[in-house]
């Protein structure tokens, strides 16, 4: 088949369009997934709250289409503008992953720089056990240490034990804020 020179301009042209696109294509697709795998338990396509490998996978193959769509943006970059959106587009992927990784999957920040906070406050006044009482409900459960039952009423990271709260960590942050 021989290309007559019409033709071959129109493929030169379809070509150099699916080039300049196909990075913006990838960096859709692969957010769409990032945010699909984040949100999937919230909008009821995942029933599940915890994280199985299929969302795992499809958060890690977001991640790797935008990764190559940037690494193809950024081989293509010109002129400054393009240069720079493609490395806030990169920043703005790390930070969403971070946030990912810091809320624990959750995409709720939990506030934990207060524990020490409360264990300054308990040792000012000789105790070891934080100055929070638990929620009586989950006292009244019965087994207030099923993290299935207890995960509404508890306090994150603390250790329940003789219905008082304690830190399982290193008391040391505790002690230099007294």
């Amino acid at each position: 088949m021989v290309l007559k020179p019409e033709n071959s301009a129109i493929l030169n042209r379809k070509l150099h369009l699916l080039a300049n696109y196909a990075p913006i294509l990838l960096v859709c697709g692969g957010i769409f997934m990032i945010v699909f795998a984040l949100v999937a338990d919230r909008v009821g396509i995942d029933p599940n709250d915890g994280w199985g490998v299929n969302r795992i996978l499809v958060l890690e193959t977001g991640y790797l289409l935008s990764v190559i769509a940037i690494t193809l943006r950024l081989r293509q970059a010109r002129t400054a503008w393009v240069f720079s959106w493609t490395i806030i587009a990169c920043i703005g992927q790390c930070l969403l992953v971070y946030y990912w990784y810091e809320t624990a999957g959750t995409m709720k920040f939990i506030d934990t720089t207060y524990y020490y906070a409360m264990l300054a406050r308990s040792f000012s006044h000789g105790r070891l056990d934080l100055p929070v009482l638990p929620d009586p409900r989950l006292l009244s459960l019965p087994d207030p240490y099923d993290p299935i039952q207890n995960h509404a009423y508890s306090i994150y990271d603390a250790a329940l034990y003789n219905g008082k709260y304690y830190l399982s960590w290193m008391p040391f942050p505790g002690i230099s804020k007294q």
